[in-house]
């Protein structure tokens, strides 16, 4: 296992630099878009397969989000909203967008979304959007969010000991989960896990969500995800 860890990293390490090159040196947007891709594959297979004392993967992911930050503060934009996608507006993953509430018909699959001809997207595949992609082949999404939750966060890849619905308004739905993996927040995607249940609840509604508010208490986090 040790052994497959270390492939991961080189994955993760050549995703970030094939992200590197592409955003200063080539500015070719299929290039980053396939560094996103290597990277979420490698961070999705690495954080699962580590002991919790091993901080490797801290160091992977806050590398891909400074790298992700520094897209923004190359177009001129410093802060930006994160928003749950469902596949039924075009492709699950997170947007990261300058600035909301704003129309959006519809997502497309590229690194750089441009909404009415001058807000600024950035669509990444998560983590979360692997699981759906994965579940999609034995799931309907019209069960119970519940289940979904639970097949997707805990039985299929591990990103948790347990996770449960503990509260469901008009329009947000507190979630806990158990024992994340990995413990660690990071400055632009957040929790891993968090990525996970945000695509989740998205693909279940049909319909785009936010975090609103992530802590983590003890070894449980606890998420309240905003409907849009």
């Amino acid at each position: 296992m040790k052994s497959d860890n270390y492939v991961w990293a080189l994955m993760i390490a050549l995703g970030v630099s094939m992200f590197m090159i592409s955003q200063f040196l080539l500015l070719y947007p299929p290039i980053a878009i396939l560094s996103i891709g290597i990277i979420i594959v490698g961070v999705t297979t690495y954080a699962v397969s580590l002991d919790n004392g091993m901080r490797e993967i801290d160091i992977m992911i806050e590398t891909l989000a400074r790298n992700i930050e520094s897209i923004f503060i190359y177009y001129g934009k410093e802060r930006f909203y994160r928003i749950f996608m469902p596949s039924s507006m075009g492709h699950n993953g997170m947007l990261l967008l300058d600035e909301y509430p704003i129309d959006i018909k519809e997502v497309r699959k590229k690194l750089i979304n441009i909404f009415d001809g001058k807000h600024l997207g950035i669509f990444l595949e998560t983590p979360g959007s692997l699981v759906v992609e994965e579940l999609r082949k034995t799931l309907s999404f019209k069960e119970d969010v519940s289940f979904i939750l639970k097949k997707g966060v805990v039985e299929l890849f591990g990103f948790a000991r347990d996770v449960k619905i503990k509260e469901v308004k008009v329009d947000n739905i507190v979630v806990e989960i158990m024992d994340p993996k990995p413990l660690s927040k990071y400055k632009v995607v957040g929790y891993v896990p968090s990525l996970v249940v945000g695509s989740l609840i998205a693909e279940a509604l049909s319909r785009p969500v936010f975090i609103d508010d992530q802590k983590l208490q003890g070894k449980i986090l606890k998420l309240k995800i905003s409907l849009i």
